[in-house]
Parts: structure tokens; C-alpha cells; sequence
């Protein structure tokens, strides 16, 4: 079972406009699928019956009503859906980030991202704010490690005047965050875990691709650890340095230790 995206605000809009899009596309097919062999009766011929005889929607419709819905526990908000964005305001009033650079040219946008990832990199291993990733032990869905940097940097980005925006969609696969300020100062930010079995495939082909098709400048892979291998981690760095010894342009690579220890006994 996969969560619904929740929106705070009218700045989400596309993100749940694409996100529902998707999501679309990947269980319409499984559901008309599945269908057509369970009732063996072509869609035109359906469609005639329940017009023929009403009562079976009726009756398909007191069957669904009965079921019990399970409720979310906003209590404990096990699956962050709030603490997320509790949290990013906390941290970010109660460690500020200031910028001694001016913000005028392309490279100035690209430190000051980086500057954004180095100080969530800091809140997170130094700070505590590695909790957000998990639930008793559990680590929540990947999405409450990408909405808590969001709400970070989004406050940050605000006091100098840089754009933020959510999962754009572009044709050839997403990406978490888009930073701008004017056309030619444009950064791209992909936030995935360590666990997450498509982090190799994200750095070699979603932001390169995304990259091209948005004229970005720069981008940043933003890895959180969540767990002990480092075997994908290890790749990733292996590639990027052959590829620099080559002159190929390389996401920036940050690595973040989101694991449920205390940062005095990490390595």
C-alpha cells in the first residue's frame, strides 16, 4: 500500500497533479487487467448490464459502505505525514542559516544550494533530525526524508529570493527539487535512501537526462543512509571520479548518515 500525497499548500499542486497522473497510469492497467479476468465480460457489454439493472450499483454500493474504513492514527503520525513539516520549522528557526555570498550569478545560486544540503547534512547527523526518517524503529517512506529537506531549504531559499520547486515532471522520469533564480541559475536536487534499490539507476540516469532536458546548471545527489551497506555507495563514488578524470559533468554527491544512532558513535 502506497500513502496519497498530502498538499500544505497551493505550491504542491503540481506535485499532486503528476503524482496522481502517475499513479494513474501504473494501476489502471492492473485494474482493467484484473478485471477482464475475473468477470470474462468485455467493457460495452458492463456497461449495458448495470444500465439494464441499477440495482447492482446499488447493491455494490451498500456492499462498500459496510466495509469498516482504517483510520490514520494522527496521534502518533506513524508515517510522518505531519511531523515532517512540524520539524523543518523548528529546525530552521532554531538553527538559522546565514549567507555571506551575494546571489547574482549562477555559480553564487549553486553554493548557496550547497551550502542548504551541507547545513540539512549538519541537522541531520549532528542535530537529530535523522528521527524524522523513522517510527519505533521503522523506517518511514522515503518521501518524509524528501518533504523534510523540502521544508528546510524552502525557508532558507525564501530570505534569498530562490525558487523551490516540487517533482517536476518533464517526460523522462522526476526529480525532487528544481531551485531557480532567472533563467540561467537553475539546480536540481534528487533526495533517495541508501536502501532504495534504484539509487544507482537515479544518479546514472535520471538527473543527467533531466539535466538536458531542463538546461539546468547543476545538480545534487542527496543520499540519506539508512542502513549499514555501502556497497551502492561505494559505486556511485567509484563512477563519479572516473567520470571527472574524463571532464564529464557529475552531480555533486552528498552522502548523509540518517541512521537511528547517536552521532557520537558513528564512523
Amino acid at each position: 500500500m502506497s500513502n496519497l500525497p498530502v498538499s500544505f499548500s497551493w505550491d504542491d499542486r503540481d506535485y499532486i497533479c503528476a503524482y496522481n497522473e502517475a499513479l494513474r497510469r501504473k494501476v489502471n492497467p492492473i485494474i482493467g487487467g484484473t478485471w477482464r479476468q475475473a468477470s470474462k465480460v468485455k467493457k460495452d457489454d458492463l456497461k449495458q448490464m448495470l444500465i439494464k439493472y441499477p440495482e447492482l450499483i446499488q447493491d455494490l454500493i451498500k456492499i462498500y459502505n459496510k466495509k469498516q474504513p482504517n483510520s490514520y492514527n494522527f496521534e502518533e503520525d506513524p508515517s510522518g505525514v505531519f511531523a515532517w513539516h512540524k520539524l523543518a520549522n523548528e529546525y530552521s528557526r532554531k538553527y538559522p542559516l546565514s549567507f555571506a555570498l551575494k546571489i547574482d550569478t549562477p555559480q553564487s545560486v549553486h553554493k548557496l544550494i550547497e551550502q542548504i544540503c551541507a547545513k540539512y547534512k549538519q541537522l541531520v547527523e549532528d542535530n537529530g533530525l535523522w528521527e524524522v526518517f523513522w517510527n519505533k524503529g521503522n523506517l518511514r517512506h522515503e518521501r518524509i526524508a524528501q518533504l523534510s529537506f523540502f521544508g528546510i531549504a524552502d525557508s532558507y531559499c525564501a530570505a534569498n529570493n530562490i525558487d523551490i520547486s516540487r517533482e517536476s515532471n518533464n517526460g523522462r522520469g522526476p526529480v525532487d527539487f528544481k531551485f531557480s533564480n532567472g533563467y540561467n541559475a537553475r539546480v536540481t536536487v534528487e533526495v533517495k535512501y541508501s536502501s532504495n534499490t534504484h539509487l544507482l539507476h537515479g544518479w546514472q540516469k535520471q538527473l543527467p537526462r533531466y539535466n538536458k532536458a531542463e538546461k539546468t546548471n547543476h545538480s545534487i545527489y542527496l543520499v540519506i543512509r539508512t542502513n549499514d551497506s555501502t556497497k551502492t555507495i561505494e559505486e556511485i563514488e567509484k563512477i563519479t571520479i572516473a567520470l571527472q578524470a574524463t571532464g564529464k559533468k557529475v552531480p555533486k554527491l552528498f552522502i548523509i548518515d540518517g541512521r537511528p544512532i547517536s552521532s557520537a558513535s558513528k564512523d
